[in-house]
């Protein structure tokens, strides 16, 4: 795909919880990083939980067009479609509905980033919703995984017409979890384990199609829970993309230690408040349906909710993070962190290659 990164582009990965939280993007972004130390790119996480195409158009302007993209990575689908349209068979209408609107938002969303001046745009087609796995809990939604395979080949077509570029993730991702020799998929058999963010990486890594690692190059490295869960073909295709060299491990393990920090920072202060004001809209509706309404101004709405502690804990802890760094400064705060941050990594990454003392468990 011809994928390139100057000295002060900006690649921006946009999607929803998968997105937000995900380990895939760190991946991608520490192999480029390592691969090319000499650059200076900047990395974005603009991924919302809970968030579809259509949300990501209604925050465009301003949680994601201030980044000024060069390149963008486009991850959409499964909350598109709308999960409860596939608890039991029927709603043929509503359900092409669903998907036909997220093509739709989806094209919007692409002309968007291209009218923004991105160089580069990329769409992902959707991870594997697991109907395929037989859980204690049960109670799978039927389908719903052919209708992301849908979304996906619509992706595919979109990105053609486009003159844009395409990943595959949906067909691999599928075939991984048919095949059952590792869990890819959590319990809620929406969200990627560790190893599933994994696959995605590598498989985003191969569809870019980089040069091969140059002499200043440093090798990428990923958990050993990320490994051990890995089959043997996931491991391989992982070394034949990022070539071990022990001389400069543990050099390498460092900066990955510093982007790790970097990417739950990023996590805790920039993208969980924005999330929450996401989820406290949708509460808001929820409770007016029952006559109920919450306080106007959200930071009041919110601390009354984690007061009495009300809803899923998950959400609950959006709206702890929005309390606490909500505001304008502790946002202001928190971009001066993460630049130095970056500077940190830079820093890491320039230095001389030290050599490893001893063989290292994290696998490169």
């Amino acid at each position: 795909m011809n994928f390139h990164l100057s000295n002060d582009d900006t690649v921006c990965f946009i999607g929803d919880s998968i997105t937000h939280a995900g380990a895939y993007h760190k991946i991608v972004s520490d192999s480029c990083t390592l691969r090319w130390p000499e650059r200076r790119v900047r990395w974005r996480n603009c991924g919302i939980s809970g968030d579809s195409a259509a949300g990501a158009l209604g925050r465009f302007d301003t949680d994601i067009a201030p980044h000024h993209p060069t390149h963008a990575f486009v991850l959409f689908g499964m909350n598109d479609g709308n999960r409860s349209l596939y608890t039991s068979p029927g709603n043929t209408a509503a359900r092409a509905e669903a998907i036909a609107n997220h093509t739709s938002n989806m094209t919007q969303l692409v002309a968007r980033l291209q009218a923004l001046g991105a160089r580069q745009v990329f769409l992902i087609s959707p991870t594997a919703y697991d109907q395929y796995t037989r859980l204690e809990t049960g109670g799978e939604p039927c389908g719903y995984d052919d209708a992301l395979a849908e979304m996906g080949d619509a992706a595919r077509t979109l990105a053609m017409r486009s003159g844009i570029g395409f990943i595959d993730l949906h067909t691999c991702f599928r075939a991984a979890v048919q095949a059952g020799r590792a869990r890819y998929v959590s319990d809620d058999r929406v969200h990627p384990l560790p190893v599933g963010h994994f696959l995605m990486a590598v498989k985003i890594l191969e569809a870019l199609e980089l040069p091969a690692q140059g002499a200043d190059g440093l090798p990428c490295v990923v958990s050993d829970e990320m490994w051990a869960a890995a089959p043997r073909e996931l491991q391989a295709a992982w070394r034949a993309l990022n070539p071990m060299n022990e001389r400069t491990i543990a050099q390498a393990r460092e900066i990955c230690r510093l982007t790790a920090e970097r990417h739950e920072y990023e996590i805790r202060r920039l993208r969980n408040p924005i999330a929450a004001r996401m989820f406290l809209g949708w509460e808001r509706h929820e409770r007016r349906q029952h006559g109920i309404e919450l306080p106007a101004e959200d930071h009041a709405a919110a601390r009354l909710l984690v007061e009495r502690n009300e809803g899923n804990p998950y959400v609950i802890g959006l709206y702890r993070d929005f309390l606490e760094y909500g505001g304008t400064a502790a946002r202001q705060e928190a971009w001066a962190e993460l630049a130095a941050m970056d500077a940190a990594i830079r820093r890491a990454v320039e230095i001389p290659a030290r050599p490893c003392e001893m063989r290292s468990s994290v696998r490169a």
